[in-house]
């Protein structure tokens, strides 16, 4: 593989484009609550994908600084990859992190103080997660809990942020984050689920880890379908637009997933890194913020 090819492979490049999905769904759904007035209409486009992408390389950063600390248990989970085999140096993946991370919290002030605060609470989130001595990954739910900050919480607000005359502490971005909060507290874990072995040798307290595998895929089953009873909550407080009800269509896909969990925890799926339960998860959460975003342009 060229050198590249390692970087691009140090970055875990598949979540990419989910975390500028979310992005861009929190700017649909902020347009579609406060119907600006935009006055030059390429710009605003411009912001939306801008601040989007940033958020793309916020999880790039965020992916690189927590290989360089989980190095030695990836000597163990994931020897292959581009830091345990030696193709790239610490000293290089430092300088890429650092430097991706400090692009873009400087470069997020280019689109509004409000984003720029919220993509800061995420770069700081996402050090402790993988920083001595905070090392929240160590901390059993409090590592799926900084994950859920991070990109339930994080993401959304961040997009929301980007149209004019939002607040990320405007109910209806508060609902939709405590909803993907609770989904991401459980179903975060199912990375953790092909990592057991190095994970236990360096005292990581992950679910599978503390709980065993049969344990943790059974409370993590509940994530994949109860966040959704929050939906029709919101809806019937007025926090959320009725459309946003389509997002129910999903528990169908949760509900398969939760009752395949312990097959799929076990099972790598081809293509990926990680194992099946893992690519359901992600996709089941891309596919939520779509549907609630969609559900706000049915408003």
């Amino acid at each position: 593989m060229s050198k590249l090819g390692d970087i691009v492979t140090l970055g875990r490049p598949m979540p990419f484009p989910p975390h500028v999905i979310a992005g861009l769904c929190g700017v649909v759904m902020a347009y579609a609550t406060y119907q600006p007035a935009v006055g030059d209409p390429n710009h605003f486009l411009f912001l939306a994908i801008f601040g989007s992408v940033l958020m793309g390389f916020a999880n790039t950063a965020s992916n690189i600084f927590n290989q360089i600390t989980d190095l030695d248990i990836d000597r163990i989970n994931k020897p292959d990859r581009p830091l345990p085999s030696g193709r790239i140096s610490i000293g290089q993946a430092a300088a890429l992190s650092t430097g991706t991370y400090l692009a873009v919290i400087l470069l997020s002030f280019l689109v509004n103080q409000n984003f720029a605060a919220v993509m800061s609470v995420f770069v700081i989130v996402t050090v402790l997660y993988s920083v001595p001595p905070f090392l929240l990954k160590k901390r059993l739910w409090l590592s799926n809990g900084s994950i859920a900050i991070a990109r339930g919480v994080c993401l959304p607000m961040a997009g929301w942020s980007i149209v004019p005359g939002a607040s990320p502490l405007d109910p209806e971005i508060l609902a939709v984050s405590i909803f993907l909060f609770f989904f991401l507290l459980g179903a975060s874990g199912t990375k953790d689920f092909s990592d057991i072995e190095g994970d236990k040798e360096h005292g990581m307290r992950t679910l599978p880890v503390h709980y065993g595998v049969e344990k943790a895929a059974d409370i993590i089953s509940y994530f994949f379908i109860a966040p959704f009873v929050l939906v029709p909550m919101f809806v019937a407080g007025g926090w959320l637009p009725v459309g946003t009800l389509l997002v129910l269509v999903l528990l169908f896909w949760g509900a398969h997933v939760a009752h395949k969990l312990h097959a799929l925890s076990i099972r790598p799926e081809i293509g990926f890194e990680n194992t099946g339960v893992w690519v359901h998860m992600y996709f089941l959460l891309v596919a939520a913020q779509v549907f609630i975003a969609a559900g706000f342009l049915l408003h």
